[in-house]
């Protein structure tokens, strides 16, 4: 983080900030050279980022083996901000604004190959073994991914706020101010394509490599929410030189590493605080 305030005059000040941030989380597993091969499961589990690994065995009765991974990062996080002051009589002027740029790749392989005892039960109830199903080759389910599972996303979040301290007279304080948040969906650069479910339509969101065919979603497939005003009232008044009474009201939203902004309303309070007098 780095820092700097300037002052200007003795009634504006600016203060910037620049941040950023490296994450590169993977999960590992201990893999013996040439089992995969030997086992003969490249050819349905190809290697993940050149690590020749054999699926998630699930037996009934035994400890199941995996040797799955997945991989979260490089994430790179990078945030400039400004915040400035200006007084001018009784007015006290607040602003600022910020820009979080995300970046992140990430990928996992989810298969699995699962046996039973009923492919060892001779139709009979009750019978048969999943170890012996093992042995003969025979499981009962098989899942893997098809196609491309890495995503490389990217998106920015954009943030500005105004506020202004009004003091109205010896007694009256007033508080004004608007926040704006907005969050872009991460957009994967290899984009993004998936079934709905309730239409049985299949969706992309760049040019299909292999027909032409243009995008028939928006990008990152989220329609973006750029309506989030959050604004904030507040009033303090001085009843006797020992109390003053305060009241207000804000509404906020909430952003997650460029995701999507969602409202995080909290009730303000109202009461009664000393104060020394002015």
């Amino acid at each position: 983080m780095v820092s700097d305030t300037h002052t200007f005059t003795p009634t504006f000040i600016l203060t910037g900030r620049f941040g950023l941030s490296r994450v590169n989380n993977q999960t590992f597993v201990s893999l013996v050279p040439g089992l995969a091969e030997k086992a003969g499961t490249l050819a349905a589990f190809p290697a993940f980022h050149g690590d020749e690994s054999i699926p998630p065995l699930n037996i009934p009765g035994f400890t199941g083996l995996s040797q799955e991974r997945a991989i979260i990062g490089p994430l790179f996080q990078n945030a400039w901000t400004a915040d400035g002051q200006k007084i001018r009589g009784t007015h006290t002027l607040e602003f600022g604004g910020g820009i979080v740029h995300t970046k992140i790749d990430v990928d996992n392989r989810t298969a699995a190959v699962t046996f039973s005892p009923n492919q060892t039960s001779n139709f009979v109830a009750n019978t048969g073994f999943g170890f012996a199903s093992f042995l003969l080759g025979a499981p009962e389910s098989v899942s893997r991914n098809a196609g491309n599972t890495e995503g490389l996303m990217h998106g920015n979040t954009y943030s500005w706020y105004v506020q202004d301290t009004w003091r109205a007279s010896r007694k009256l304080t007033l508080n004004l101010g608007v926040r704006w948040d907005y969050a872009s969906p991460l957009i994967n650069d290899y984009g993004l394509g998936t079934f709905v479910l309730e239409t049985g339509q299949y969706v992309w969101d760049k040019k299909n490599p292999i027909t032409g065919a243009p995008a028939n979603i928006p990008a990152a497939g989220i329609p973006p929410d750029r309506n989030n005003f959050a604004p904030r009232v507040g009033i303090a008044y001085q009843v006797t030189p020992k109390t003053v009474v305060r009241a207000g009201f804000g509404s906020s939203t909430t952003c997650s590493e460029a995701i999507m902004c969602r409202p995080s309303n909290r009730p303000a309070a109202t009461g009664r605080s000393p104060s020394r007098n002015r």
